[in-house]
């Protein structure tokens, strides 16, 4: 059984990041069988439910079935501009791989790091390779990625080529696309949203009412989210407010220097140098077409033009 609610189709196109987050749980009760749920992003950072199914068994037949009604629900004909973000598992990687047709552009697949590190520590079990392991996926730039990757060289070769072998582009935001506008790494929202209270308790009943929670659940969660959009008085939202003012604080300390009529040379206090450019939106770290935020570096440049940062978030 699948389901997708036109509420919150409609409300997944027009307000959340294109980015989509897949997983399956147990269903507890007397009927054997997998919850499999796909959860996106919305504007303020929080888990936003798309879809689930009751399948028998979570492999490739139920993830490709699954996956080709969510393709039809959505209309997705090119996935260029989406991007997924599950476990590594093999079968849901195969699912995915054969949703799109020959000749048609790849989704970007992510694989969730915190999956990674588990299958890294069965075979690397070294503390600072681990650390250095969430230090090479949290690099934003090819350059740092780079430097990162020879320090973990100079300690195992073997971990080194490991982590190659995985593929960067699945698991460090240095290869990561920036049309989704998010620098996640872990698959938090979907383990998020079955791990609730609520989903937990719904796990336990039978099918039909398992259903019907998961119902009931959404809608609450929804209404008290959008009652608290109302109630925040500002034209973004307030988890991204909160990164906004971060960025502020730190752009203080940085020396914009003008180059062109967009075009700036930003200098922070510990000597490094960063380009920007505000017409495109692009600084040379990466941070602002990553996240669709105004990095530090892109903050000074504004100030320096005296504009408002708030002009210059993604829609």
């Amino acid at each position: 059984m699948y389901i997708c609610y036109a509420g919150l189709k409609v409300g997944f196109n027009e307000g959340c990041r294109p980015l989509i987050g897949l997983d399956g749980c147990h269903i507890k009760g007397v009927h054997p069988g997998q919850l499999l749920t796909t959860v996106g992003i919305d504007g303020n950072n929080q888990m936003y439910p798309i879809a689930f199914a009751v399948v028998e068994k979570e492999n490739k037949d139920s993830w490709s079935w699954f996956l080709d009604l969510l393709k039809v629900d959505f209309k997705i004909e090119n996935s260029n501009h989406l991007s997924f973000i599950t476990d590594k598992q093999k079968r849901l990687e195969q699912a995915l791989k054969g949703l799109w047709d020959e000749g048609v552009p790849e989704a970007e697949h992510r694989h969730c790091a915190r999956h990674l590190e588990k299958n890294f520590n069965k075979v690397f079990r070294d503390k600072t390779l681990k650390d250095l392991l969430w230090k090479v996926a949290r690099e934003v730039t090819i350059r740092r990625f780079e430097a990162v990757m020879l320090e973990i060289k100079s300690i195992d070769e073997e971990a080194y080529n490991w982590l190659l072998d995985a593929g960067p582009h699945h698991w460090s935001r240095s290869h990561f696309r920036t049309q989704p506008k998010c620098d996640i790494l872990v698959n938090n929202m979907c383990e998020g949203f079955n791990g609730t209270k609520s989903i937990l308790a719904a796990r336990d009943r039978p099918i039909l009412s398992m259903l019907e929670r998961i119902r009931m659940y959404m809608m609450q969660r929804l209404t008290k989210n959008r009652h608290s959009v109302i109630m925040w008085e500002s034209n973004i939202a307030r988890r991204v407010a909160t990164v906004l003012e971060k960025n502020k604080v730190e752009a203080g300390s940085h020396i914009p220097t003008k180059g062109s009529e967009f075009m700036y040379q930003v200098m922070n206090m510990y000597g490094g140098m960063y380009s920007v450019d505000l017409e495109n939106w692009v600084c040379s770290c990466r941070r602002w077409e990553l996240t669709g935020i105004p990095c530090s570096h892109a903050v000074a440049a504004i100030w320096h033009k005296r504009e408002d940062p708030v002009t210059y978030v993604s829609k």
